[in-house]
């Protein structure tokens, strides 16, 4: 492991830019996230998964002691799901596990917890999209929000638009709208964004967490009043988008995760890159902990 340089691989695709470093290995070529969002074996990957691999399990919800626990759950139940929980909701509708440090951190900055010593999301806190804000499911009669597992399942169609019974102007990480637009355009946000280059890469920070994306795009082709553009346009998971949010995006959620889980992440902002990849890397620790322990 000695022949080790760097390279940045520029693509096109539909007149859009996809960055990609890459590393040798004495002739071996991998996929790298350096200063992306995670740079060690142990930490997320900088990478667009494969739409076919999001989901690979058995569905077992009709028989998960989680499923069931929360099978009832409304908008008034003050119980926490726990992180362990939420981690056994995501293996139990068939999601990949080894997105499941990211399921993790994504919910851990999208639901609200009663304190930081919670242990996890508390569903009436939460709200009525539940932990992974599935706006889009809301009065959907094939989901209950509130129950972690109907969530968990609902959130592979936030992933992948446009959803079942969805509005066909939804703009998506993963599109089936036409034959032809099935490929994300961007591996990484707009350079000059507010939420860019946390992470210490010139290139901007990496537009993905496992199977959850930042910037999302235009239904290509869609109806006329969508746009049709294809374009990237606006966030599916906004966290790190805002002005109030300087960690950018993937570390805001990153950071927020490691708070609900009362640790004390250090400052991560354009100014402190190094605080960026060190909260990156004891986040995903952390989450896969948790997801270690129901597999």
């Amino acid at each position: 492991m000695t022949d080790k340089t760097y390279e940045l691989t520029v693509k096109m695709n539909n007149g859009y830019v996809i960055y990609e470093y890459r590393k040798h290995f004495s002739g071996f070529l991998q996929a790298d996230a350096s200063g992306a969002g995670g740079n060690t074996g142990d930490d997320f990957t900088c990478e667009i998964p494969s739409i076919n691999n999001i989901k690979n399990g058995p569905d077992t919800t009709s028989s998960d002691s989680v499923c069931k626990k929360y099978k009832s759950a409304d908008a008034d139940d003050t119980r926490t799901v726990t992180w362990k929980e939420i981690a056994q909701a995501w293996k139990a509708v068939g999601n990949n596990m080894k997105y499941c440090p990211a399921a993790l951190v994504i919910g851990g900055g999208e639901c609200q917890t009663l304190s930081n010593t919670a242990g996890g999301c508390n569903i009436k806190a939460t709200g009525k999209s539940g932990i992974w804000q599935n706006d889009w499911a809301q009065g959907h009669p094939n989901f209950n929000l509130f129950n972690p597992c109907d969530n968990a399942k609902a959130v592979y169609h936030q992933i992948v638009r446009p959803a079942p019974g969805g509005d066909p102007c939804d703009k998506g990480c993963y599109t089936y709208n036409t034959s032809s637009d099935k490929t994300p355009v961007v591996l990484r946000p707009p350079t000059g964004s507010l939420y860019g280059d946390t992470g210490g890469n010139s290139n901007n920070n990496c537009n993905w967490l496992g199977p959850f994306c930042h910037y999302q795009k235009d239904v290509k082709g869609g109806p006329a009043n969508c746009g049709g553009t294809g374009k990237p346009s606006g966030t599916a998971w906004t966290g790190g988008a805002n002005t109030d949010q300087p960690q950018g995006f993937p570390y805001y959620y990153q950071s927020k995760f490691l708070e609900y889980n009362n640790k004390n992440p250090p400052t991560c902002d354009k100014s402190n890159t190094s605080n960026c990849l060190n909260i990156s890397k004891q986040s995903y620790q952390l989450a896969k902990q948790y997801c270690d322990s129901v597999t």
